[in-house]
């Protein structure tokens, strides 16, 4: 955990960095209100996957090679949990796959192929 101060200096910077960014994908200070409320939703599951072998629906895991350690690893924990996953991992791909800046004609075929 980084001070305080720190935090904050790191903070200011990489949004003075996001606010010169060009291009369609929305502003980090635009998605900061709710991101808050993902990583309450996140951070409280942490230690209870196992809750989610009930699942008996069939579920489509989406992820990227460039993701987070962090994240490749909770949906592999998903998929070995989920009894009837599919998971599929975009080469070259971050958790923005979807995006624009992404490849969104990609993740577009995967939904299509697994809901059609």
């Amino acid at each position: 955990m980084l001070p305080r101060p720190v935090a904050r200096l790191l903070a200011a910077a990489v949004l003075s960095a996001d606010s010169r960014r060009t291009g369609p994908a929305p502003k980090l200070r635009d998605l900061l209100p709710g991101i808050r409320y993902d990583f309450n939703d996140v951070g409280g599951l942490d230690g209870k996957m196992a809750t989610f072998a009930s699942v008996d629906k069939p579920m489509l895991l989406l992820s990227g090679t460039k993701s987070p350690g962090f994240l490749k690893q909770a949906i592999r924990d998903l998929a070995g949990v989920l009894p009837r996953a599919t998971h599929i991992e975009f080469d070259g791909l971050d958790h923005a796959g979807s995006w624009n800046t992404g490849r969104p004609e990609l993740v577009a075929a995967a939904l299509r192929d697994f809901f059609l």
